[in-house]
């Protein structure tokens, strides 16, 4: 695949700059730092693997990514012409949202090799472009799904991950708060598998990603592995069951 990467830059870039890159958010370092925006790489073409391990060498892994400065001058707009602000968008943590950058220069494509490991792990000596504009992608549960299984799954061959969204204060998220490590036991039990782990997200992280129709009533107990979400259960003891038939 890595020739037709190279390939498709030559025949498409061979004399005109552009002004657009259309790929998917990988988020920020932090506060004011750069975006960065993932368009295509030799390993696994235009889709970006969270769990990909980055051991090994990678001399030879060759991607098209591009470190995205933002400043007070940048539109954040959804496809839709609603104006947000970029700490509303979404774009500052990875989720698989797609996003369109119009840069306030032209450039020319670049694809770069030599790396530390795959692109979600080293972000360094990206080429680096200006953004006008960003049009995103409007959050919904493949996005929260994926936050989900990129920052909140455990690490391991066979992750599981039961997570629960309760509404702040309730009785549940007290009691997870006191009594976490007890979550943490009953699912590794039901599993028989040490590494798994339940989570907590309140209200306002569904309200964040524009989830509350679909996590209507709360709590909702949902249930993850390597592959992503699995199925939503009304208690935390049905989940338990599901994972002890797996």
């Amino acid at each position: 695949m890595r020739w037709l990467l190279l390939l498709g830059l030559l025949i498409g870039c061979q004399s005109d700059e552009v002004d657009e890159i259309d790929g998917v958010s990988l988020g920020t370092a932090g506060e004011g730092r750069p975006l960065v925006v993932f368009v295509e790489d030799d390993l696994h073409g235009e889709t970006v693997d969270a769990r990909q391990d980055s051991a090994g060498d990678w001399s030879d892994y060759e991607v098209e990514a591009y470190q995205v400065v933002i400043d007070e001058e940048t539109r954040v707009v959804t496809a839709s012409g609603e104006e947000l602000a970029f700490a509303d968008s979404g774009l500052e943590r990875y989720m698989e949202q797609e996003v369109l950058v119009r840069t306030s220069e032209p450039f020319e494509r670049e694809v770069r090799s030599d790396r530390d490991g795959y692109i979600m792990r080293d972000q360094s000596l990206l080429p680096a472009v200006r953004a006008e504009e960003l049009v995103v992608e409007e959050l919904g549960m493949e996005h929260f799904h994926a936050f989900v299984t990129a920052n909140l799954l455990p690490s391991g061959e066979s992750p599981l991950l039961g997570l629960i969204t309760a509404e702040a204060g309730s009785g549940l998220d007290r009691n997870y708060g006191v009594n976490r490590s007890h979550f943490h036991r009953e699912i590794a039990a039901a599993a028989s598998d040490d590494t798994a782990r339940a989570s907590l997200l309140l209200e306002d992280s569904v309200a964040f990603f524009q989830v509350e129709e679909e996590l209507d009533p709360l709590p909702q107990f949902l249930l993850y592995d390597a592959d992503g979400f699995i199925e939503a259960y009304g208690n935390w003891e049905d989940l338990l069951e599901a994972v002890a038939a797996r």
